[in-house]
């Protein structure tokens, strides 16, 4: 939302704008038929155990937690 006017992203990323209406889709027919991602860090801090933490949290969500 940092004024660039178009944003490609997932809706469960962005569910709190959509649901206060500061974001509008703009093909509200075209529905993707899965959401893709990745998550990256840096190989020196994926030991410390902040980083193991949200590794094993990020890990255990399922899809609907998602949201729709």
């Amino acid at each position: 939302m940092s004024g660039l006017g178009v944003l490609l992203a997932p809706s469960y990323s962005l569910k709190g704008e959509l649901d206060r209406g500061a974001l509008v889709p703009l093909f509200p027919a075209i529905r993707p038929l899965e959401d893709r991602f990745s998550l990256y860090q840096k190989a020196g801090r994926a030991r410390l155990a902040r980083h193991r933490l949200l590794t094993e949290y990020l890990e255990g969500l399922t899809p609907s937690e998602f949201g729709a």
